[in-house]
């Protein structure tokens, strides 16, 4: 349990809002809200193994034009871009370090291969250049990753995710927590989330955490991410952090708040961005 509540899942998983919450749900709110709901409604074709394994060894191909030739052929599956982003990009470059660990690609294969998977995603991103400059500003996401982390097509999929629900999204890569302090306090955010796949980092992790909150006022709120949330159940707890969940919507979401309801309002007119300072979210695992 974290201390946002606000919605919830209702009997059939779908994410519902608390009734006394309703009157401050914004355009983005909804959109996350369907954007979830819409994962567990459409009846796709599955990622196999099989589409997994056809991806990660075309990508090892010697062949410039193989990014977009495996885009077309995972579209002919009818496979969605949710599906395609967050589970066959991720699986084939699991893959990848398999066939490496097996001794049947060598390094240079695979980094070639993690390389234009990470490219894949640039084809999903929404396109900027038709912005309204009139229209309010997107909600803001920090997405940090840790020193010593070497994940980061991970991070550029929950990149990817998180533009395509229409947040701004800034990356810092290996940042102190002093230097993030710093990049807060002279740009405020919607949301803070820190992508790890290490264990061990649980405590440096906290002593991050722990940094921001005593140097950042107001503190945006702090979601935990990435493989680490799936090795441990009380992520959120050793970690200090709001939210721990493998759901980049859902991390989102904790970041649409109102100021009005003592939320931390980050970028732009808090009002566009409302779901309720008290969210509480079943998807993913929360401290």
């Amino acid at each position: 349990m974290n201390k946002y509540t606000g919605i919830q899942r209702d009997v059939g998983h779908r994410v519902v809002l608390n009734q006394a919450n309703e009157e401050q749900v914004c355009p983005l709110a909804a959109t996350v809200i369907s954007l979830l709901n819409d994962r567990s409604d459409k009846a796709t074709r599955n990622v196999g193994p099989e589409i997994v394994e056809r991806v990660a060894l075309a990508m090892v191909r010697d062949d410039g034009d193989v990014v977009d030739t495996v885009l077309s052929a995972l579209l002919h599956e009818r496979l969605t871009a949710t599906q395609i982003i967050g589970e066959c990009i991720p699986q084939a470059v699991r893959r990848l370090g398999s066939l490496w660990f097996e001794d049947r690609l060598s390094f240079a294969e695979v980094t070639i291969g993690s390389a234009r998977l990470q490219g894949l995603l640039g084809s999903f991103s929404p396109d900027w250049t038709d912005w309204n400059l009139r229209a309010p500003l997107p909600p803001d996401v920090v997405l940090i990753i840790p020193e010593n982390d070497d994940h980061t097509v991970g991070l550029h999929v929950a990149a990817t995710q998180l533009r395509r629900a229409g947040a701004s999204v800034r990356l810092l890569f290996a940042p102190t927590a002093g230097q993030t302090v710093q990049a807060l306090r002279n740009d405020p955010t919607n949301v803070l989330m820190i992508s790890s796949s290490r264990l061990q980092d649980l405590a440096k992790l906290a002593d991050f955490v722990s940094h921001i909150r005593r140097n950042l006022d107001p503190v945006p709120p702090v979601a935990i991410g990435g493989v680490v949330v799936n090795l441990a159940d009380d992520i959120a707890d050793q970690t200090g952090a709001d939210l721990a969940t493998d759901d980049v919507l859902a991390a989102l979401a904790l970041g649409c708040v109102t100021e009005s309801s003592g939320g931390y309002a980050g970028h732009g007119p808090p009002q566009h961005y409302a779901i309720g300072a008290d969210v509480e979210i079943a998807s993913g695992r929360n401290g």
